[in-house]
């Protein structure tokens, strides 16, 4: 009896396995993607979750970081940060700080003792090919962790300047951070189109943070 000598579909796909592993090239540490998945956060109302945010401590008080764009969809329904990450459920109320319109960020005032830890923000401008992380609420999925490589800086998008990065626009991508392969938070998307073109608000355009 002869084998097909063929290669099959799955064959190659487990030959590419280690590929894809590497797409992005630098390995990030165990203890870094904990950090990020420990600092990100989703954002719910009425029971369902809606987009991402980020947890960050300033002078003994705790915050959430999300878009603009989230809050405004909320209107005057409770809006509630939700972490899932850490083996149990924390559920809070939030309290809008500060809303930012043309930069689309919104922090919202969680009080102190909730969350302990807290996203390293970083304000320095990245430069082009920087890998990144993200963590969001992709589709309702807590915690989605996806890698890209930043891929534009300071575009002009008619609303404020946004840096841009390859990954997919997803549902619930919004307000999710994005991060440096060492844990630093350097901002959070705020705005999607098809063909991986996902833009971000950087953090060193923020007030309140730095």
């Amino acid at each position: 009896m002869r084998l097909n000598s063929r290669p099959t579909l799955l064959s190659l796909s487990l030959c590419l396995l280690p590929l894809a592993a590497n797409a992005y090239g630098q390995e990030v540490p165990k203890d870094v993607l904990k950090h990020i998945r420990a600092v990100s956060v989703s954002i719910e109302w009425e029971g369902r979750t809606r987009a991402s945010g980020v947890i960050f401590h300033k002078e003994g008080e705790t915050y959430c970081l999300t878009a603009n764009h989230v809050v405004d969809a909320a209107g005057d329904r409770q809006i509630r940060v939700v972490q899932h990450s850490t083996g149990k459920v924390v559920s809070i109320n939030a309290e809008i700080h500060r809303q930012d319109e043309e930069h689309d960020y919104a922090i919202l005032k969680l009080g102190k003792g909730v969350f302990t830890e807290g996203a390293k923000v970083c304000c320095k401008k990245p430069g082009l090919d920087t890998p990144v992380v993200h963590c969001g609420s992709m589709r309702g999925f807590d915690h989605t962790v996806t890698r890209g490589y930043i891929n534009g800086l300071d575009r002009e998008l008619g609303h404020g300047q946004r840096d841009q990065v390859d990954l997919t626009a997803d549902m619930g991508r919004s307000g999710g951070g994005v991060f440096t392969t060492q844990g630093e938070l350097i901002g959070i998307v705020t705005q999607g189109h098809p063909q991986r073109l996902v833009f971000f608000v950087p953090v060193r355009r923020m007030e309140g943070l730095k």
